[in-house]
């Protein structure tokens, strides 16, 4: 099945400069993980033209941060998903997340500093607009979208 990503990101090494590419990418796999009275959709898109969805829910106060340790809780026995991070006084910066055969990671390095992953947030039906905030600081509510 093919679908088409409607938004615009930033992720990988990609060459020459900073590039936004909007992307046509393969769902390869979609869960729904956890249980509770709130649920947030998390999409992942990788290079390798892969995408990933993930409906998680759960009750009480959840970040994002919290969200992927809970995903990687909730994916032991059904699906591959890992991701790595570090950690600083003001918040955790994302670096690599893995899911089945797709793996992406980047710290930004020089001289393009274009390989990392770019942390997307809406709300509801709302668009996607760039995360001014790290996961660690995102609190989601129910209905909320993260990628």
């Amino acid at each position: 099945m093919r679908i088409s990503i409607d938004r615009m990101f930033i992720i990988g090494g990609i060459g020459a400069g900073v590039m936004s590419l909007s992307a046509h990418a393969e769902l390869v796999g979609q869960w729904e993980l956890g249980q509770g009275d709130s649920t947030a959709t998390f999409q992942f898109d990788f290079q390798d033209n892969s995408t990933y969805v993930i409906s998680l829910s759960w009750d009480g106060e959840l970040t994002g941060r919290g969200a992927f340790d809970l995903i990687e809780d909730e994916a032991l026995n059904v699906f591959d998903f890992e991701f790595s991070y570090i950690s600083y006084s003001f918040g955790d910066f994302l670096t690599g997340v893995g899911i089945e055969n797709s793996y992406d990671y980047g710290v930004g390095s020089p001289p393009n500093y274009t390989d990392t992953w770019g942390y997307w947030t809406a709300e509801g039906d709302a668009d996607w607009s760039s995360s001014m905030i790290g996961f660690s600081s995102r609190i989601l509510l129910d209905g909320s979208r993260d990628g």
